[in-house]
């Protein structure tokens, strides 16, 4: 099963030659978008204590919208 899962994904890849840079890229970013669910920030804010927060997507496109 593995081997046949090898050989699609090397096709895909062979049919990638085809696409500029800028598809290439699109592609990624839409497979990431399917492969992350949550986003995360790293800040130390104003009080200088390093915090990680977690955003699912909506939160995510919430928060980059108020930058």
């Amino acid at each position: 099963m593995n081997y046949f899962r090898l050989l699609w994904r090397l096709y895909q890849q062979k049919q990638n030659v085809k696409k500029s840079r800028e598809q290439i890229e699109r592609l990624q970013k839409k497979r990431l978008g399917k492969l992350l669910r949550f986003s995360y920030e790293h800040s130390s804010g104003s009080t200088g204590t390093p915090r990680y927060f977690v955003y699912d997507n909506a939160a995510w496109e919430q928060m980059l919208i108020g930058i």
